[in-house]
């Protein structure tokens, strides 16, 4: 098994160790030693198997302080030979927080697996504090991220295991999102979500895998995506935020691989997914007890729940559209009894309230009743007629009761009341 030192001095000799290559510049060696596959480590004696996953790891540093090349150099090549890498530069990598970068430089790990990453996590914390001690910033740039692949052990079950990936990340959002550093951005965003939509809608089952699907895979899907399915071999978590403090940087490698292998459990439903499973291991649960991060939501009820409302939900598109019908049938007939009695403007309002009902009929298949504004325009009509006493104006009160009623009947999740988790 080579690793990448030999293969950068087979290449470019002794002296290219520390030198941070242009972007993707040493793909091509790598791809000619058989790719990154060929560079997986596992920890002392430990066996791999096909099913053994290996985890890489690509962290963004920027060098805020004016040192020189050869200093830089020196600590570089000190990171190789620390931490199993290959350096390049990063234009993404920008300066901020009033900091000018000096050297933009992106930390491309080998495949390791979890073992082999706690085998050097002593190590790795001794370089980290090396590299900030010398200047390099990671996590107060802002704009610096850290990604992790996690190889792809079942690619007959892919779908299902994105799926139930972003199932997680949904169902535990707020905490992941804490424990990565940050939320969705441009170059990590969700799964482009409809906007109208409640958070527990944006969780089910079925939404997540129409969402994943339009996603693609392979080549021509979404790289910017917090899950990236763009590489053939693994799925890569896009989301964290770069860091040089090597426990949050343990931490979030044992989180996301905790969610992988949890993914990866397609003989366990997604009900039974548990938080405990993902920060029960060594740096994350440290870092869950002193970041103060614990859960609200026990997976097996919230999940549960959030189906139950889903079926609710299909039940109450079916109640409103028939309801929108009929209040058209009789807006028609109580128009023509308007005229009949004179009341010009009921019969105006009455035109105005079909076109807007007609129109909204083409929008349920888009969950039409999730914006305010057909409600609030229901609400508008009562307040107006609903203390009045012509015959016209007591029918359209009348007309519009059901209608309301059934929208302020729409079925939500109260997630503040779900039970506290207690294995944490």
């Amino acid at each position: 098994m080579k690793t990448f030192l030999e293969l950068i001095k087979e290449n470019e000799g002794e002296n290219a160790i520390g030198k941070v290559y242009s972007y993707h510049e040493p793909n091509s060696w790598i791809i000619d030693n058989g790719g990154f596959e060929a560079f997986c480590q596992t920890a002392e004696g430990e066996e791999a198997t096909d099913k053994t996953i290996y985890i890489g790891a690509e962290l963004e540093i920027g060098l805020t302080k004016d040192q020189s090349q050869s200093e830089r150099k020196a600590i570089l090549k000190r990171l190789m030979e620390t931490i199993p890498c290959i350096l390049e530069h990063d234009s993404s990598i920008t300066s901020g927080a009033n900091k000018y970068v000096y050297q933009d430089v992106e930390i491309i790990t080998a495949p390791m697996t979890i073992k082999r990453w706690l085998e050097l996590a002593p190590d790795i914390e001794r370089i980290f504090k090396e590299l900030a001690d010398f200047g390099y910033e990671s996590h107060n740039l802002g704009s610096c991220g850290l990604h992790f692949h996690y190889t792809l052990i079942d690619r007959d079950n892919k779908s299902k295991i994105v799926n139930r990936y972003w199932h997680q990340m949904h169902t535990w959002e707020q905490e992941t999102h804490k424990i990565a550093g940050r939320g969705y951005v441009g170059y990590a965003h969700d799964l482009n979500c409809d906007d109208a939509l409640v958070p527990e809608e944006k969780m089910s089952i079925s939404y997540i895998d129409k969402k994943v699907k339009q996603q693609g895979d392979g080549p021509c899907s979404d790289h910017s995506s917090a899950i990236n399915l763009q590489h053939e071999n693994d799925i890569e978590i896009r989301i964290c935020r770069g860091t040089l403090n090597a426990k949050t940087f343990m931490a979030r490698l044992e989180f996301f691989y905790n969610m992988y292998i949890q993914a990866c459990s397609l003989n366990v439903i997604t009900q039974r997914m548990t938080w405990n499973k993902l920060v029960n291991s060594k740096y994350i649960k440290q870092y869950v007890t002193q970041q103060n991060i614990a859960t609200l939501k026990k997976a097996y009820d919230y999940s549960t729940k959030i189906q139950v409302l889903e079926k609710q939900l299909i039940k109450y598109d079916d109640k409103l559209l028939n309801c929108i019908i009929d209040t058209i049938k009789e807006c028609k007939m109580l128009q023509a009894n308007g005229k009949k009695m004179q009341e010009l403007s009921i019969s105006y309002e009455l035109t105005n309230l079909m076109d807007y009902l007609t129109a909204t009929l083409t929008s349920l298949s888009k969950r039409f009743m999730k914006d305010d504004s057909l409600k609030n325009a229901v609400k508008r009509y009562m307040t107006t007629y609903g203390y009045n006493r012509s015959a016209g104006e007591r029918e359209m009160k009348k007309l519009l009761q059901p209608l309301y009623e059934i929208l302020e009947d729409r079925p939500t999740l109260n997630v503040d009341n779900a039970p506290i988790e207690s294995d944490i």
